[in-house]
């Protein structure tokens, strides 16, 4: 449902989100409600208010800082830490966590510091009403039923904006080796329109997913693109290329030793730049990288990335397109290879996206693949007689092979003489050698 684009100043977007009235209400609303995931937002805005007024940044607030940076957003993150050092102390408490809402630019956090508080941030996160933190290893051993699982009531999910799926358990004997070397891939194959955004007969939606995930240590954020007449009762698919979470480059992939962790966001497009929202989710991502990389403890991935859904929902809150709502999902290789351990076997995840006004399923894929096939250790030699020198090369090496050239090579030289012959099998890698000749053909 497009509308104008506003061009109003982040004090006047603030003071909608702290006073919870205007277009940001709701954007206010979900940061009270995530307020335990909210600490990587704050330590974010009060880096780059220090960075705007010239103060000294500790090393874990140099590695935030430079990951926006190289993602062309400096300018745009000082101005948020402008507008974060003018916020009233009460409404810091409302919104931040802690120990993170005391943070101005006189304090400085450490790498050290963060290492001491993750574990209780994670803790924090993981209790959240709109959690699902499964057990998965008593479900397997029996000590918990699946029944028992449950997830949060919609009534949640509607406050928050977003859920938690963390599915995560030791690794254990019974991992099979192939989990390492065989390609999966995690992707989001669909998605159902319950309930459009606004009221159905102004319009229809034009929704777009931002998936960004973190694993092996690398970041990854994509986006889909932007469907058009989206209505209730819809039912849309993605491209080939389109979904992906691991693996991260759009080909599937061995999956990591440890943990992936990944946000996927559902936004509105109004009259912003869907590619302005998916910089912005990478800058985010990329920091989470950042952070996991030099804290060394990557087993509070589900920490780092709710927090990276706060500074999205903040971030995008200031432009112009709206977010309907995000999911957080966590898990390792040893819960996937329980699920789908068999090569060809795949699940299925359904996770609704709602805030109360727009209401859409999504659907991913978990599909462990064959390993690939080996490369054959035969081929036929092509026959390359008379064709110009050019050619005959580049059709000896797509065969697999390697030519060899004797004679003249010079302008307008061909093939006089092939050894082998076309059409003769050899194994691959085998050398072809060509008899050049210049001039006329025979």
């Amino acid at each position: 449902m497009t509308r104008p684009r506003s061009h109003r100043s982040t004090s006047a977007i603030l003071a909608e989100i702290l006073d919870q009235h205007g277009k940001h209400s709701t954007l206010g609303r979900k940061l009270r409600a995530n307020r335990d995931r909210n600490w990587l937002l704050a330590l974010t805005l009060n880096s780059f208010a220090k960075v705007a007024t010239s103060i000294p940044l500790t090393d874990l607030e140099s590695v935030i800082v430079a990951a926006y940076e190289a993602e062309g957003l400096g300018e745009l993150m000082r101005e948020h830490g402008r507008t974060y050092a003018a916020m009233p102390a009460q409404a810091r408490r409302d919104l931040f966590p802690g120990r993170f809402a005391l943070l101005d630019v006189a304090t400085g956090y450490t790498t050290a510091d963060l290492v001491r508080d993750l574990p209780g941030l994670d803790a924090a996160v993981r209790s959240m009403p709109n959690a699902t933190d499964v057990d998965v290893a008593g479900v397997h051993e029996g000590r918990v039923a699946l029944a028992d699982v449950r997830r949060p009531r919609r009534a949640v999910v509607r406050e928050h904006g977003g859920e938690l799926l963390c599915a995560v358990q030791p690794a254990g004997p019974g991992i099979q080796a192939d989990a390492a070397t065989d390609p999966f891939s995690i992707k989001a194959t669909g998605f159902h329109c319950s309930d459009e955004t606004g009221v159905d007969f102004f319009g229809s939606d034009e929704p777009y997913w931002v998936f960004g995930s973190v694993g092996a240590g690398v970041a990854i954020t994509t986006r889909s693109r932007v469907f058009g007449d989206v209505d209730s009762g819809d039912n849309l698919t993605f491209n080939d290329g389109e979904g992906w979470i691991w693996g991260q480059d759009g080909q599937p992939h061995p999956l990591p030793d440890g943990q992936i962790g990944s946000l996927v966001s559902l936004w509105e497009h109004d009259s912003g730049d869907p590619e302005e929202v998916r910089s912005a989710t990478a800058a985010a991502f990329a920091t989470a990288a950042a952070v996991l990389a030099v804290t060394g403890v990557a087993a509070w991935v589900g920490a780092v990335v709710a927090g990276v859904g706060s500074v999205v929902s903040w971030l995008i809150g200031f432009m112009d397109d709206d977010h309907i709502a995000d999911q957080t999902f966590i898990f390792d290789r040893q819960t996937v290879i329980d699920q789908a351990g068999k090569v060809g076997s795949s699940f299925n995840v359904s996770r609704r996206f709602t805030d109360g006004d727009g209401d859409y399923t999504l659907t991913i894929a978990v599909t462990h693949l064959g390993p690939p096939a080996p490369p054959p250790a035969t081929t036929t030699v092509p026959d390359v007689l008379e064709e110009d020198t050019g050619s005959a090369l580049a059709d000896v090496q797509a065969a697999g092979l390697v030519a060899t050239t004797t004679g003249t090579n010079g302008s307008g030289s061909w093939v006089f003489r092939q050894s082998p012959l076309g059409g003769v099998t050899v194994p691959v890698g085998s050398s072809v050698t060509l008899l050049l000749r210049t001039g006329p053909r025979l």
